[in-house]
C-alpha cells in the first residue's frame, strides 16, 4: 500500500513539473539574442598565440573617380548627373497612370480634388521637388501653412511657383511603380511599390562613381510608426520604429548602395541573414582589394573568410557567441587597457579582445592587435589596438549620412510609406551630389548653400512681374475721391457728369484729376465717353 501511494505521488508530481519546465523553455527562448549568421558551419579552427606571419597582401586595383563627367561645374550639373531624365520619365509615367486610376475610382464626385487633375510634366515635377526640398529648409508643422497669406507665414516662394491644391494633388497621386495584377500563384514582392527607384539609385551610383578603397556597411532607419508588415524596432536608433535599410557607404557619408529589409521572406532573409546582406551589397565590388568595416551584427569567422577569398579585407567588432570564435579570447577576463589576441594562421584572421570601459571583441584580416597611441579631439592620448583605431576612423559613413540628412529633413508624417521612402531616396541623391561636387568640381560649398542652389534651379527662381506699360502723355486716368473729414471718414461722392447730361442721376467715387473742375465720372463707360477714348 505504501508503495502504491508513493507511486501515485510520483505521477502527480511529474505532471505538475512537466508543464512548468515547458513554460520555462518557451519563456527563455525569445530572450536569447538571435544569431543573424546561424548558417556558419562549426569548423575545427586552430588559434595560436604567435603573431600572424602570412597575412594575405591585397592591392587595391580600383580607381576612385567619376565614370561619367557632368555637363558643367555647377551644383545643378552634379545633381542632374544623378537625377536623370530616365528617373523623371518613370515617375511621370507612373504618376499620370495612377492619377487616372484615382479619377476613375472617385465615383464621379464633382467636388473631388482629383477632377482638377491635368497631366504632370517634367518642369512641373521639378518645381514640386524643389518646393518639397525647401520644406526641409523652412520647417512648418502643417503642410497647408506654406501657402497661407497670413502675415506670420506669407511664403511667396511657394504660392508664386505652384498652388496649394496642385501640390497636394501631385503628392496624392505620386507613384513610383505600377500596381501588379493579383496573382495567387506568384509570391508578392512587398517592395514592389519602391523597387524601381531603389534599383535606379543602385544602378546609377554604380554607373557614375568608382568608390575609394575603404567602405563600411551599417543599417539606417527611416522613421515610420504606421501599420507596416516589415516595420522594425531598433532601440539604439533615435526614432526606434521604422523601415530598416542596409547601406554601403564611404567613410565620408557617400551612399553607394541601398538594400531595404522587408522581412524573413526577403532574398536576404532567413538563416545567414547578415552574411547574405553583406554579400549582396558588396557584389559589384569584390576582387578589387577593398577594405570593409562592419559592426558586430554582421561579422563572423566564416563571413570574414569568404570576403578574404574574394580579395576583400574586413575589420570590425565581433559578438562573443558567434560560431568558430576562439574560446580563450572570449572567456579571458581583462583589466582596463589590456588586450588579448589569437591568430588563425591558416586563413589569415586575427581575433582579439580589448578592454577600455568595457570589453570589445574584434576581428580583422588586415590590421593587428598591437597597441598604438592615438589622440582624440580633446587632445587626450590613449593606447588602442591597431584594428580598433582604423575601425573608429572608417566606420562612421552611414551615421554621417544620417546626420547630414537630419539637418534639413523633408520627411512628412502624412504620406504613405512608399512615398516617404521614395522621396527619402531622392534626398540621398541630393546629398551624394553634394559629396561629388566638393570632391571633383574644384570648389567647396556647405550642404545648406548647395541645397538652396539646387532648390532655386528646380523651382526656376522667382516669377518676374510683367512691367507695367508706360502711360502716354495726354491720356487721363481715373482717381478715387479722398475721404472727407466732415463726413467722419466716409468717401466723398460726386454726380457723374455724363449720366447727368443723359438725365440720369448717378453718384460715383471716381473723378478725372486732369480735367477742368475735376468732374465725377463712372469708370465704365462714362470715363471713356467723356474723354472720347471709345471713338
Amino acid at each position: 500500500m505504501k508503495n502504491l501511494l508513493a507511486f501515485l505521488s510520483f505521477l502527480t508530481l511529474a505532471k505538475m513539473m512537466a508543464p512548468q519546465k515547458k513554460n520555462m523553455i518557451e519563456l527563455a527562448d525569445p530572450t536569447k539574442p538571435a544569431d543573424p549568421d546561424d548558417s556558419a558551419q562549426v569548423l575545427d579552427v586552430t588559434w595560436s598565440d604567435a603573431p600572424l606571419k602570412h597575412r594575405k597582401n591585397l592591392f587595391f586595383t580600383g580607381h576612385t573617380a567619376l565614370k561619367i563627367q557632368p555637363n558643367g561645374n555647377t551644383p545643378a550639373d552634379f545633381f542632374n548627373l544623378l537625377v536623370t531624365d530616365e528617373l523623371y520619365n518613370d515617375i511621370l509615367q507612373q504618376t499620370n497612370a495612377y492619377a487616372e486610376e484615382v479619377f476613375l475610382s472617385s465615383s464621379g464626385y464633382e467636388k473631388a480634388r482629383i477632377t482638377q487633375w491635368k497631366p504632370l510634366t517634367k518642369e512641373e515635377f521639378r518645381v514640386f521637388l524643389g518646393l518639397f526640398f525647401h520644406m526641409g529648409t523652412i520647417h512648418i508643422n502643417r503642410l497647408q501653412d506654406y501657402w497661407r497669406t497670413h502675415h506670420l507665414f506669407n511664403l511667396v516662394c511657394f504660392s508664386q511657383r505652384m498652388s496649394r491644391n496642385r501640390f497636394l494633388l501631385i503628392l496624392r497621386c505620386l507613384h513610383l511603380a505600377k500596381n501588379p495584377l493579383p496573382d495567387k500563384t506568384a509570391p508578392l514582392d512587398k517592395l514592389h511599390k519602391i523597387r524601381p527607384i531603389v534599383d535606379y539609385f543602385n544602378k546609377r551610383m554604380f554607373e557614375v562613381y568608382s568608390p575609394s578603397r575603404e567602405l563600411s556597411i551599417d543599417e539606417s532607419l527611416l522613421a515610420w510608426r504606421g501599420r507596416l508588415g516589415f516595420r522594425q524596432y531598433l532601440p539604439g536608433k533615435a526614432h526606434k520604429y521604422g523601415i530598416k535599410t542596409y547601406v554601403l557607404a564611404e567613410p565620408n557619408g557617400l551612399t553607394l548602395k541601398l538594400l531595404v529589409y522587408s522581412g524573413a521572406k526577403d532574398i536576404t532573409g532567413g538563416v545567414g541573414h547578415a552574411s547574405k546582406v553583406v554579400l549582396q551589397l558588396m557584389r559589384e565590388h569584390f576582387d578589387k582589394g577593398h577594405s570593409l568595416f562592419m559592426d558586430n551584427f554582421y561579422n563572423s569567422h566564416s563571413l570574414v573568410q569568404k570576403l578574404l577569398e574574394r580579395a576583400t579585407y574586413c575589420t570590425g567588432t565581433l559578438r562573443a557567441n558567434r560560431k568558430n570564435n576562439c574560446r580563450d579570447v572570449v572567456n579571458t577576463k581583462l583589466k582596463p587597457g589590456d588586450v588579448i589576441a589569437k591568430c588563425d594562421e591558416l586563413n589569415g584572421i586575427i581575433m582579439g579582445k580589448w578592454r577600455d570601459k568595457r570589453e570589445v571583441t574584434f576581428i580583422s584580416t588586415e590590421y593587428s592587435a598591437t597597441l598604438q597611441e592615438t589622440q582624440n579631439r580633446r587632445g587626450q592620448k590613449k593606447m588602442k589596438p591597431e584594428a580598433i583605431i582604423y575601425y573608429n576612423k572608417f566606420m562612421s559613413g552611414v551615421e554621417h549620412k544620417d546626420q547630414m540628412l537630419a539637418y534639413n529633413a523633408c520627411d512628412r508624417k502624412t504620406i504613405r510609406w512608399y512615398k516617404k521612402l521614395g522621396l527619402h531616396t531622392l534626398q540621398i541623391l541630393l546629398l551624394n551630389a553634394w559629396y561629388l561636387y566638393n570632391k571633383y568640381s574644384g570648389l567647396r560649398a556647405n550642404f545648406y548653400d548647395f541645397r538652396l542652389n539646387i532648390i532655386e534651379n528646380l523651382v526656376g527662381g522667382t516669377k518676374q512681374e510683367k512691367p507695367k506699360k508706360a502711360v502716354p502723355e495726354g491720356v487721363h486716368l481715373p482717381a478715387s475721391l479722398p475721404k472727407a473729414e466732415a463726413t467722419k471718414g466716409r468717401v466723398q461722392r460726386k454726380d457723374c457728369k455724363v449720366c447727368y447730361q443723359n438725365k440720369i442721376r448717378k453718384q460715383t467715387n471716381f473723378y478725372c484729376p486732369k480735367c477742368k473742375d475735376k468732374p465725377g465720372l463712372c469708370l465704365e463707360p462714362c470715363f471713356r465717353i467723356f474723354h472720347g477714348y471709345d471713338k
